[in-house]
């Protein structure tokens, strides 16, 4: 359902499947293949922590007040990315581009980017945080920007089930609604850290405009190099993309394409400096009207539509990207 879901159970339960399985849920299946009932909004992201990725000028202020290394959180940049920083930019870059349902699994995610462990609260001072974990901030997104959140653990997810909506719990393979029995337990907020409401607005209304000049598929004599030898790595030009974060990527052939609508993209449409989510826009428009055909000159059978949200995750970790100026 839509709103705040907690999925409990441990690695052994089922759940590391069951968040598999919704977030492959956004693609079409074939009936009675055993996923009728795993079902997402095509709009639904799997978020997870990256380590050492590029950010470019994103917006992390909604969880990060303050960098100990002095970078400015409302426009974060850095070549190297911490896991918690990484989480918290490719949260912001995915609702950025529009997503309306985001998955996360411990499994996955930083610890401390999810929750704070309330029973320390005492021994802290709120002025001394630097990071305001997601548990806080979930229940500002969902009912300000209207996007539903599902998180999924054993030991990481406390914190949620005051503001969840739904709780289910897993075990041996089975989903059960343990709702009612989860806020019996009356789990209290970790009333230390205060969330200013009008940090979760610039999550979804900045923009963030690319300089043409930072993608460049070029390699040697050749004008555009892109590649693909397998589903987690990309090609493109002198540069080889780590996706491994990008769990949502069914087939190598979706990331070959990817790196041409990245080519595609800086052919047509980067002749001067555009929002990312404009031109996004513009190529899912072409793709629809006429086809996967448009990116190529060559007659292809080997493509596969990738969709908005990969294919901006991709344009936001390669190293050479810039950002001339954020808009609202």
């Amino acid at each position: 359902p839509s709103g705040i879901t907690v999925i409990l159970g441990d690695a052994y339960s089922g759940r590391p499947e069951l968040m598999k399985a919704l977030a492959a849920g956004i693609y079409n299946h074939i009936p009675d293949d055993g996923r009728d009932y795993v079902v997402s909004v095509p709009d639904t992201v799997y978020v997870a922590a990256e380590e050492r990725r590029s950010v470019q000028r994103v917006d992390i202020s909604a969880f990060v007040r303050k960098n100990p290394a002095g970078r400015d959180v409302k426009q974060y940049t850095v070549a190297h990315a911490d896991p918690c920083a990484a989480q918290a930019a490719a949260t912001a870059e995915a609702l950025e581009i529009g997503a309306r349902a985001l998955l996360f699994d411990e499994a996955d995610s930083n610890s401390g980017f999810l929750c704070l462990d309330s029973r320390l609260k005492g021994l802290s001072s709120s002025t001394d945080l630097h990071f305001i974990p997601l548990s806080v901030r979930a229940h500002q997104i969902a009912d300000e920007l209207g996007v539903s959140i599902v998180v999924a653990g054993a030991s990481s997810v406390t914190e949620f089930i005051p503001v969840a909506d739904t709780v289910l719990r897993i075990d041996d393979f089975q989903v059960s609604d343990v709702t009612r029995e989860a806020k019996a337990l009356a789990i209290q907020m970790n009333a230390e850290v205060p969330a200013d409401r009008n940090d979760v607005s610039g999550l979804a209304e900045r923009s963030r405009w690319v300089v043409p000049s930072s993608i460049d598929p070029s390699q040697g004599r050749y004008d555009a190099v892109v590649d693909a030898p397998s589903v987690e790595v990309l090609h493109f030009g002198s540069r080889d993309l780590d996706l491994r974060g990008l769990a949502q990527l069914a087939d190598r052939h979706q990331t070959s394409t990817i790196g041409l609508v990245l080519h595609y993209a800086k052919m047509r449409y980067m002749d001067e400096g555009r929002p990312i989510r404009e031109i996004l826009d513009l190529v899912d428009r072409d793709l629809s009207t006429e086809g996967l055909e448009c990116l190529s000159r060559e007659l292809r059978g080997d493509l596969a539509r990738p969709r908005r949200y990969e294919i901006a995750a991709a344009l936001n970790r390669l190293p050479t990207l810039r950002i001339s100026r954020v808009s609202t």
